[in-house]
């Protein structure tokens, strides 16, 4: 594991009581924690979560975990895209994949996923590995990756891809080539139909 550990204090009780990661092996995992508030301490109980497997690519960055209602996404009466928000709780999980260790190493099929997570309480269930829909999935180009975190703002995520050159670069010279990076963004709450806003 080389992404950085993305923690949560799911219930607001000051304490940490979830943790989500993804490892080099494409597998993203969930770690539910019991805590006290009054001792800071914490122990597993028995709740070390397969959540996810992107196709065994690489994961190298941390998640992006939004602590949200769940939306209704259909066509009404006049043909118009309509979203309505629900009472139902949900993290929405942003993870993308992609070598970053060795850059001149050919790394396609790429992927940034949407995973939706309905299991927020911090009671033990009986969780089990998500299947994402092909909906919640988006393809990167050849040989381009996931370089830095996702973020969210304003119910926009926005998210850095590095494409490197197709050759090796062996000098610093005119003709050096050093790839060159994207910055995506798509609205979070709208996924199922318009996917990517724009990309510069």
């Amino acid at each position: 594991v080389v992404a950085r550990v993305n923690v949560m204090d799911s219930n607001f009780d000051g304490a940490t009581d979830r943790l989500y990661v993804g490892d080099l092996g494409g597998n993203l995992w969930r770690v539910d924690l019991s805590s006290s508030k009054e001792s800071k301490t914490f122990r597993l109980h028995n709740s070390l979560t397969l959540l996810a497997n992107l196709n065994k690519k690489p994961i190298f960055v941390k998640t992006n975990v939004i602590r949200t209602y769940d939306a209704k996404n259909y066509l009404n009466e006049q043909k118009k895209r309509v979203f309505e928000r629900t009472k139902k709780r949900v993290d929405l999980i942003i993870v993308g994949t992609g070598e970053r260790h060795k850059i001149d190493k050919e790394d396609s099929n790429n992927k940034i996923v949407l995973i939706r997570d309905y299991n927020i309480g911090v009671s033990k269930t009986s969780l089990k590995t998500l299947k994402i829909s092909s909906k919640d999935e988006f393809s990167l180009e050849k040989n381009a990756r996931m370089w830095n975190p996702p973020y969210t703002y304003d119910g926009v995520t926005y998210i850095s891809i590095y494409v490197p050159p197709t050759v090796t670069r062996t000098n610093c010279g005119n003709n050096a080539s050093f790839g060159y990076s994207k910055k995506m963004a798509f609205d979070l709450f709208n996924w199922m139909s318009e996917k990517w806003r724009y990309d510069t």
